[in-house]
């Protein structure tokens, strides 16, 4: 039976990659509410008639951005948090493997050692 320790090494790997791609998916996320805390900043100032008819209208752009990113943004999310998990167990699947595995060799080791002094 082999070592698993390049194994569980890339799925730590990939791991570290997924997580990486959920925090940029979730800063996205987050980029949208900040436009839209910006667009509520400047409409609360007294501002000018066709200033406040452009703000509208990013507003509603922003919304509808919003509205069209957010969900598939989440369905993203939630597909790799799912592969995050998947890879996470198959990683520990791994290292129970690897330590049976290990543990066989520690045994071999010292039935080898014990016949060889009994011999």
């Amino acid at each position: 039976m082999p070592c698993y320790c390049s194994l569980i090494r890339a799925y730590e790997r990939d791991i570290a990659k997924l997580e990486e791609a959920y925090r940029i998916n979730e800063r996205k996320n987050g980029t949208n509410d900040a436009l839209e805390s910006q667009i509520q900043t400047i409409k609360s100032r007294e501002c000018a008639a066709y200033e406040a008819n452009n703000i509208d209208e990013i507003e509603a752009a922003v919304d509808k951005l919003d509205a069209e990113l957010r969900p598939a943004r989440d369905r993203l999310g939630a597909a790799i948090m799912s592969k995050i998990g998947e890879a996470q167990q198959k990683k520990a699947d791994y290292h129970r493997r690897d330590r049976d595995h290990h543990e066989r060799e520690r045994m071999r080791r010292m039935q080898s050692q014990s016949e060889g002094e009994g011999a």
